[in-house]
């Protein structure tokens, strides 16, 4: 009876944060408050934890407890140097409650049974994130997006849809069989695409040829495409080779010209046409440019403890630095820096395939936004990336 319990609230609860449908509840009905999701958990953790203690903290890897001391006392450390402003302390409790999310989905998630529903989950999360895009962009009657022209579904932010969807293939090609995988990949690309985030395009693609390359290897063979099979080489030369085609066609300018020749044209907005220019000097890239250096610069004024907890979202640009390394080297100076790397570092150590290409795909993608550690799906994804083991998925041997 506890198993099935674990088994409906991990969907479950999954399918709220990783859907970014807390959010969305309380903004259509403001009486389901997102509080409600977190208090949900906490108290499903501390139910477990009374019931099975020893299974349920005995699951937490010791380098987690490790990464997250330091890393509280890293935050306590710099929020105490901040200025404690409202905007500090809004930006306090939502690193409060994701690191809420992180402990609750380890105490949740203690066996292939759980961590299953969990990937089923995020199956599904794929499913709604592209359908509730394709219908954003192709309905006049639905706006959630904060980007009028770029879809963004039910997370508001294009970037964070993007983030999401292309994160949640990672881990739900796990339990997905071979004949479903492209039809997959395709579902995840068609929501991503519409978000317009020509970051999430990219990790688009290297997560697909990564997912192709661990299932044609399975976990006892090399990474080497010269191993495999002649139809897994082949798979894995034609994802290669579509995703290549397509990130030529945006960075060239020839997607945009071969949109504006067709009958779509109308359907894309002026934002959507400049990002399938291939140019690099639009006001977007230079202001990441600008932020880059300012961020250098006020981490190299404080190299040792940073600014404080904060700092970013205070200072004279009109933005945070879109870079969560720079950004931590700025509010937390080197200590915070290393605690930061210290997050990829103890994943990597002992992590199978996927969650190494979770690992390099994340880190990739703190260079081009500033907000990964404050995003809830982002710790469910690092729980199951230490809790997964590739040899537990069958068609990885196959």
């Amino acid at each position: 009876m506890i198993q099935q319990i674990k088994i409906v609230f991990t969907f479950l609860l999954v399918l709220m944060f990783a859907t970014n449908a807390y959010s969305t509840f309380e903004f259509l009905y403001p009486a389901v408050k997102e509080m409600y999701w977190y208090i949900l958990l906490f108290a499903l953790s501390i139910f477990f934890i009374i019931i099975e203690t020893e299974k349920s903290v005995s699951n937490i890897p010791k380098r987690v407890i490790l990464w997250l001391s330091l890393y509280i006392i890293g935050s306590i450390l710099a929020y105490s140097l901040s200025s404690q402003s409202e905007v500090v302390n809004r930006a306090a409790i939502v690193q409060i409650k994701s690191l809420a999310v992180f402990l609750g989905f380890f105490v949740l998630i203690t066996d292939k049974s759980i961590q299953k529903a969990a990937l089923y989950g995020l199956v599904v999360t794929i499913l709604i994130g592209s359908g509730t895009n394709v219908l954003e962009y192709f309905s006049d009657s639905v706006t959630w997006s904060e980007t009028p022209g770029r879809s963004a579904g039910l997370y508001f932010n294009p970037n964070y849809s993007g983030f999401t969807l292309t994160f949640s293939l990672i881990f739900a090609s796990l339990v997905v069989d071979q004949k479903w995988i492209w039809p997959l990949f395709i579902v995840t690309a068609a929501g991503t695409i519409l978000t317009f985030s020509r970051t999430s395009w990219a990790f688009l693609f290297i997560i697909i040829v990564g997912i192709s390359m661990i299932r044609a290897s399975g976990t006892k063979q090399s990474l080497n495409p010269l191993d495999m099979r002649i139809g897994s080489f082949l798979t894995l030369f034609f994802s290669g080779l579509i995703g290549v085609a397509f990130i030529v066609a945006v960075t060239s300018g020839a997607a945009l010209e071969f949109v504006k020749m067709s009958e779509y044209s109308h359907l894309l907005s002026a934002d959507a046409m400049s990002r399938l220019s291939g140019e690099t000097t639009d006001g977007s890239v230079n202001e990441r440019g600008q932020l880059f250096f300012a961020a250098l610069k006020v981490g190299a004024d404080n190299p040792i403890i940073g600014a404080g907890f904060g700092y970013t979202y205070e200072w004279s640009e009109r933005v945070a630095p879109h870079n969560e390394w720079l950004m931590m080297f700025a509010e937390r100076g080197i200590i915070g820096f290393i605690i930061y790397a210290l997050f990829y570092v103890f994943i990597w150590v002992k992590s199978g395939r996927y969650a190494k290409l979770f690992v390099m795909i994340f880190g990739l993608s703190a260079l081009s936004s500033h907000n990964g550690l404050e995003l809830p799906a982002t710790y469910l994804f690092t729980a199951l990336a230490y809790l997964i083991k590739d040899e537990d998925y069958l068609h990885l041997n196959k």
